[in-house]
């Protein structure tokens, strides 16, 4: 699924504080409002390991990446009774502190196989919080995918605030 100009539909749902900017979600993180983002529910069933591409066009415009913030996030059900066991976090922004995002619009490329230094995050399944694509747990490879989400959620961290307790990152281009 392409969906070129982020626009709301039946594969997709605005939540927390994200509005529809002209041909881009808005996500916005601070003290009145802690999360936003876009979810994609349309997994038809794929398995983590059958995902091919997974990318997203993004443009830090208030402060900074860093909190963990904006990831995408990946809802995994690993023992085939269709309720999440857990999500996968893929941290966007320059590996491996992921903080430093460079200003303007910036693609993350293929997410998928991707294996740049603690990228990803299987701690949820007991796998590592910090490690590669390639180290994902066989329950994560084998598990469904439920739904896939870009989230922000920074506002709590001064690396990604620089201290004014707002994180706002636009999205665009989201390639599953």
């Amino acid at each position: 699924m392409m969906l070129m100009g982020i626009s709301a539909s039946a594969a997709s749902t605005l939540f927390g504080g994200a509005t529809m900017g002209p041909g881009y979600v808005v996500l916005e993180s601070s003290t009145a409002v802690p999360f936003s983002g876009v979810r994609f529910d349309d997994a038809s069933g794929t398995t983590f390991g059958d995902l091919a591409t997974l990318s997203t066009d993004y443009n830090v415009t208030d402060d900074d990446c860093g909190g963990g913030s904006p990831r995408v996030q990946i809802q995994v059900d690993t023992d085939g009774d269709n309720v999440s066991n857990g999500n996968v976090f893929v941290a966007i922004g320059p590996s491996p502190s992921f903080t430093d995002c460079a200003a303007g619009w910036q693609s993350t490329g293929n997410l998928i196989g991707n294996n740049d230094a603690g990228r990803y995050d299987f701690g949820q399944f007991g796998g590592s919080a910090f490690t590669t694509y390639s180290n994902a747990p066989a329950s994560v490879v084998n598990g469904t995918v439920l739904n896939i989400s870009v989230v922000v959620d920074g506002s709590w961290s001064a690396a990604a605030t620089n201290g004014d307790g707002e994180q706002t990152v636009w999205v665009d281009n989201t390639n599953i």
